[in-house]
């Protein structure tokens, strides 16, 4: 019973966090390299993720796996974290900054996706 309650908090946990940034479960889904059903079981708390998946959602989200999962501490997010959803922006951003400043500048930018 108690593994359904905790299931079920961090399911509502991970919710928050994707109406938060306004996501889609398949936006979700594809970042972390699982299926859709998967993101919807794990948010209405009917399966919990294997520890990978667990590690990768916290990762995505920038918040501490202990939060997310196991319980009591406070959220704390990265600092400087730079999320997938948002990396387009920051692209975009670049390349108008750089439109506007000097032609001919090529930048390479890699993220590392977990």
């Amino acid at each position: 019973m108690k593994k359904a309650g905790s299931a079920k908090r961090s399911g509502e946990k991970l919710r928050a966090l994707r109406e938060e940034r306004g996501e889609t479960v398949s936006e979700v889904a594809n970042a972390v390299g699982v299926v859709e059903s998967s993101i919807t079981n794990y948010e209405s708390g009917y399966r919990v993720p294997k520890d990978s998946v667990k590690k990768r959602l916290a990762d995505y989200y920038g918040v501490s796996l202990e939060w997310l999962f196991y319980g009591s501490e406070p959220r704390q997010e990265e600092e400087n974290a730079v999320r997938p959803a948002h990396a387009k922006t920051i692209l975009r951003e670049l390349e108008i900054n750089l439109d506007e400043t000097e032609r001919g500048v090529k930048i390479t930018i890699l993220f590392k996706t977990r």
